[in-house]
């Protein structure tokens, strides 16, 4: 069976900077160790070509701009075998993400772009209407802005998709990937706990958890969730694989532990592990099965330094 997954989520050039940084005693400069390297990413990028990687048929529903960061990106995405159909041209500029590496090879700074195409994805969620040629959806939360960049439109539009996509019988999947520097507040709380409430299953890492319950990552920040989140529940926990929490359930049901690999860039690894996830699942595999693919496949990418193109490469052997 080919699984046939529609992918909802952003689409910019990621701007990574690398582990490390040296102090210019002269001129009083702190500089980096080593050359930034840009490439093409956005969690709806990443996840979609994951997806695809593993034999789906996918769909990417995403905005860019109208410009050459747009066409390029347009061009990479239809070369990993994925429909650019429902790609929006926005007048606004393609979005540009910087990503600064601790000395642990984590994701330490995001700096985001606001007023880029993204913004736009209603657009094309507008265009969108036949969800008969699908098996599953997947929506990154990525593209909810929070603070003063909230926006009210994005996020109706994303909630009608999933509310649509549900209705027509779609397995449908939420992956939180909230982005901020600050605590959510409530309003922002409780339209993620809408958008979790719609999925069959929702992919969190712990950094969602911990925005999404106020509070540090603890044995009892599940019980906490689940005064407001009663759906499954696959627990993303970084360089331990993950957990998973069954409908309403505070413990855990089974782990996957990946083998021990030395991180380079962490950068696309929560993405890899929901595409590889969501197809793994959607072609017929239990949860835990699934599970176990994405953590194996999520844990090799973070060990290349090359992101999610880490999986063509395996594909080229």
């Amino acid at each position: 069976m080919v699984a046939r997954i529609g992918v909802i989520g952003d689409s910019h050039i990621d701007l990574v900077m690398p582990q490390g940084w040296v102090s210019d005693v002269t001129s009083g400069m702190t500089k980096l160790s080593a050359a930034p390297v840009s490439r093409i990413g956005g969690t709806g990028i990443n996840i979609a070509v994951a997806a695809a990687y593993y034999g789906a048929a996918v769909q990417l529903i995403s905005a860019v701009g109208d410009d050459l960061l747009g066409k390029a990106i347009e061009a990479y995405i239809a070369s990993r075998n994925i429909d650019t159909s429902n790609i929006y041209r926005s007048s606004k500029p393609t979005g540009v993400i910087a990503i600064l590496l601790d000395q642990a090879s984590e994701r330490g700074f995001i700096a985001g772009l606001a007023g880029s195409a993204d913004e736009d994805i209603d657009a094309s969620l507008a265009c969108y209407e036949d969800y008969s040629n699908l098996d599953a959806m997947v929506l990154s939360g990525a593209l909810i802005l929070t603070g003063a960049y909230w926006n009210q439109k994005v996020f109706e539009a994303l909630k009608t998709a999933l509310e649509k996509a549900k209705e027509s019988g779609l397995k449908v999947m939420f992956d939180p990937n909230i982005r901020t520097l600050q605590p959510l507040t409530s309003k922002e709380r409780e339209a993620w706990f809408e958008l979790c409430n719609l999925a069959d299953i929702v992919l969190m890492s712990s950094e969602d958890l911990v925005f999404l319950t106020a509070s540090r990552f603890t044995a009892f920040s599940i019980a906490e969730l689940r005064h407001v989140v009663d759906v499954p529940i696959v627990l993303k926990v970084g360089q331990f694989g993950c957990s998973f929490y069954p409908a309403g359930g505070t413990k855990c049901s089974f782990m996957q532990i990946p083998r021990h690999i030395k991180p380079v860039d962490t950068t696309s690894a929560g993405d890899v592990f929901s595409g590889i996830f969501c197809a793994a699942y959607t072609q017929g595999m239990s949860i835990y099965d699934a599970a176990r693919e994405a953590v194996e496949v999520a844990s090799m990418v973070t060990s290349t330094g090359s992101g999610v193109e880490a999986l063509r490469l395996v594909q080229n052997g």
